[in-house]
């Protein structure tokens, strides 16, 4: 494990470029999302997304979300979108609202698990963006604790236990959110909340009427 942290570099920028690469080419690393600390590695490498869940201990029942960095890597993670998604997506994203669709046979072939969707998030947070950019792949997203722990919003939070087994740890000091990411389901004809989060239940509401309120 190889801990950088952001205070003790002086050009950054090319630090995350190097990480990135080496996502793209297979790390599992942890990073800063807009909301918590993650563990990360490209989505559609099937080894190094087994080993996330070799380091939380989560059964494989239970798959793990992605972040994207454009729009664009939507088509190779959905099968189809819902005609009500498009105001969502202009209104929330890029922001702390995960939304699950319906998934492509590729991203089916590289997170386990016996389900047909899967959590897609464009998060509001320019590391997160640059980790797409150099990695060039769409990136799991999950929280770095073992599973069923809160999830954590420093380095000091994060067990070592998680920790030793990244490749690499970027620490970029206590992030300061209004919790977990808002998630709704959309891959049926009404969308459902699934789980509240730092966007309000009320303005998801106001972008589409028909939504319900799973969740109350």
């Amino acid at each position: 494990m190889e801990l950088i942290k952001a205070d003790d570099i002086k050009n950054i920028e090319a630090v995350i470029k190097d990480v990135g690469e080496k996502t793209g080419k297979g790390a599992v690393i942890c990073y800063p999302t807009d909301t918590v600390y993650g563990l990360g590695a490209d989505a559609f490498n099937k080894d190094a997304v087994e080993r996330i869940y070799k380091i939380k201990r989560r059964e494989k029942n239970h798959p793990f979300s992605v972040i994207i960095g454009n729009i664009i890597e939507l088509k190779s993670l959905i099968a189809g979108m819902q005609e009500y998604v498009p105001a969502l997506i202009e209104k929330f994203w890029p922001g702390a609202l995960t939304l699950i669709f319906k998934s492509s046979e590729r991203i089916k072939a590289s997170i386990p698990g016996k389900r047909d969707t899967i959590g897609i998030r464009l998060p509001d947070n320019k590391i997160c963006s640059k980790l797409n950019q150099y990695s060039g792949c769409p990136l799991i997203s999950t929280s770095a604790n073992l599973a069923g722990a809160p999830a954590p919003h420093s380095i000091e939070q994060i067990p070592e236990e998680v920790l030793k087994w990244c490749d690499y740890v970027l620490d970029f000091g206590e992030i300061r959110s209004s919790g977990s990411s808002t998630v709704i389901n959309v891959s049926t004809e009404i969308p459902v909340l699934v789980r509240k989060g730092a966007v309000p239940v009320e303005e998801v509401e106001a972008a589409v009427p028909s939504f319900l309120r799973s969740i109350k």
